[in-house]
């Protein structure tokens, strides 16, 4: 979908911008077959997740591609002798943009002792920002991310494994009910959380796909309004369909890699790190309807305005600036 492969009108052709604009912004035919020819070799070598990408670089027949099996990096970690480079240097070549010049490419290469896999493309891939943007996209759906600093909730209903069946199921349902409620209201006031949910078998832990202090300020206003939506649905349920919740907000850092569905990695991903190994400690002590947050230092910006200037903050000044 994310390159209009499978649909060859754009959103600018149907809203009837001109010719000049669509251009511009659209993927050309020849491009979206280089993607799907790149997809397509990275899901054999990706072989149902034994092996996983690290990087790319751009090569004038097509691309070179670091594969690793999916247990390398944690041998290449343990055989750092306390002082912890290797994981340091795994961090970084997983962070952010996973495009390397070709130097770059072969630096890592000589590091990790790992050959370079060579993919060849019928066209040289375009210099192009989108089409850049989109390679870099699948390369890293097949392997894993780490991010340095993010905002993630955890919910978590209350006795869960004393419901029957069916109450475990509707508490579950009117949840996620209440997650997609608050992303409608916030939307009606003009902020979109592009947010991702991985369940914990007792509730979801739940992030902002965005990163950054604006990001991370809108996922605190969705933590607030799901509660909201949950204590009005408690008040007019009847029985155990609406769960009691306790939850939790933490900034930290995390890995992060796609879920695999049949043969294929998925646009849906799991997240695993200090972050949601805090929360689940934070929550494990918590009280039934009881917010707590993390104890972290993060960024939030001075105003709801665009251009607001950006503060580094504590926990406790973060919750003033949100309220």
């Amino acid at each position: 979908a994310g390159s209009g492969a499978g649909n060859p009108m754009t959103d600018s052709e149907r809203a009837g911008d001109s010719p000049e604009v669509v251009q511009a912004d659209a993927i050309s035919i020849v491009q979206r077959g280089n993607l799907r020819s790149l997809e397509k070799t990275l899901r054999r070598q990706w072989r149902l997740g034994q092996n996983i990408v690290l990087c790319w670089s751009a090569d004038e027949r097509g691309l070179l591609v670091i594969f690793v099996p999916h247990y390398f990096l944690g041998n290449f970690c343990a055989q750092d002798a306390g002082a912890g480079d290797n994981e340091t240097y795994i961090r970084g070549l997983v962070s952010a943009g996973r495009r390397r010049s070709r130097d770059e490419l072969f630096s890592v290469s000589e590091r990790l002792d790992v050959a370079p896999t060579f993919i060849k493309l019928e066209t040289p891939l375009a210099e192009e920002p989108r089409v850049l943007s989109e390679v870099d996209q699948l390369i890293r759906r097949y392997g894993i991310s780490y991010v340095e600093s993010r905002g993630v909730l955890l919910f978590d209903i209350v006795e869960f494994s004393l419901f029957t069946p069916f109450e475990q199921a509707s508490q579950l349902n009117s949840l996620s009910y209440s997650l997609n409620s608050a992303y409608n209201k916030l939307l009606a006031r003009g902020i979109e959380i592009n947010f991702a949910r991985t369940t914990t078998g007792d509730g979801y832990y739940v992030w902002n796909r965005d990163l950054g202090a604006r990001a991370d300020r809108d996922l605190f206003f969705f933590l607030l309004l799901v509660l909201a939506d949950n204590a009005v649905a408690r008040a007019a349920s009847r029985g155990n369909t609406v769960p009691v919740i306790r939850s939790g907000f933490h900034v930290g850092s995390h890995y992060e890699f796609s879920q695999a569905e049949g043969l294929n990695p998925t646009m849906s991903s799991y997240i695993v790190g200090e972050v949601t190994i805090e929360l689940a400690r934070i929550l494990a002590s918590a009280r039934s309807g009881q917010i707590l947050v993390g104890d972290f230092v993060t960024r939030v910006p001075t105003s709801m305005r665009e251009g607001a200037y950006i503060l580094g903050v504590d926990t406790v000044r973060f919750v003033e600036r949100i309220r």
